[in-house]
């Protein structure tokens, strides 16, 4: 469970996410994922919540989820995979960023510090504590990022042929080659692969990717953090697309 799917102006729209649902390969076939999805969809739609996330455990379900569930394209990110080969031909620079591990409460922090003003979803000290746990088996972590004009954070797992996934990295600025160039440092890596959110445009090669679909549920209400109400809203007030960040699974 997230806190919810945060809009503009302090609006929390209830979003329930689901990540890597998928069903047993022994019993595929029988509609149990497909019963199961529909059970939990039409369960939300009485209780209230608004819409619903969802980030394929295989891309050869994002077809199905669209047409039978009326899924859509909605959180992109901006990806790029980086090496120490090519990052030298784009960056010369001297710049040595700081990157010191932070503990899940800071994390959460300056995410929201980050991420304010942006369309996204929030996530509970608890989801930030399981990514933790997640990056500890693989020797990453939750990363605060120090430059001379900015900061940032990110979330490092890596893998064991020495390519590391940042699945969140989040600047206050767009100066991101010296953090490229300190992450593979850091780590020892020979690739990384880069998620940023698709409002920050690095310079250098990337493509913009579906990372989570979303469903508008047939009851859309949102929570005024700040007056602790709740509102009705219009799927059109809705934002043309949203980050979803962190996906668990």
């Amino acid at each position: 469970h997230n806190k919810g799917y945060y809009i503009k102006e302090k609006q929390l729209i209830p979003c329930s996410c689901h990540y890597a649902f998928a069903t047993d390969t022994a019993h595929r076939g029988q509609h149990i994922g497909m019963d199961l999805l529909q059970h939990i969809l039409e369960t939300q739609d009485s209780s209230g919540v608004s819409v619903s996330m969802i980030a394929p455990a295989d891309e050869g379900l994002r077809d199905l989820y669209k047409h039978s569930f009326q899924y859509e394209d909605y959180f992109y990110v901006n990806e790029l995979t980086v090496t120490p080969d090519g990052l030298s031909q784009v960056y010369t620079g001297d710049t040595k960023p700081g990157i010191y591990r932070i503990l899940p409460d800071e994390y959460l922090m300056f995410r929201e510090k980050l991420l304010a003003g942006k369309s996204h979803i929030v996530h509970t000290l608890e989801q930030i504590k399981y990514q933790q746990g997640i990056c500890e088996t693989s020797k990453g972590g939750l990363f605060h990022i120090t430059l001379p004009a900015g900061e940032g954070i990110m979330v490092i797992e890596q893998d064991q042929d020495q390519t590391i996934l940042c699945k969140e990295l989040l600047m206050d600025n767009d100066d991101f080659l010296p953090v490229f160039h300190a992450i593979l440092h850091k780590f020892s890596a020979k690739k990384a692969i880069i998620w940023l959110p698709d409002w920050s445009v690095p310079s250098c090669p990337y493509i913009k990717r579906s990372v989570a679909l979303l469903r508008r549920n047939s009851c859309t209400t949102f929570v005024n953090a700040k007056a602790a109400s709740v509102c009705q809203i219009t799927n059109s007030q809705l934002p043309a697309h949203g980050y979803a960040g962190l996906l668990f699974g």
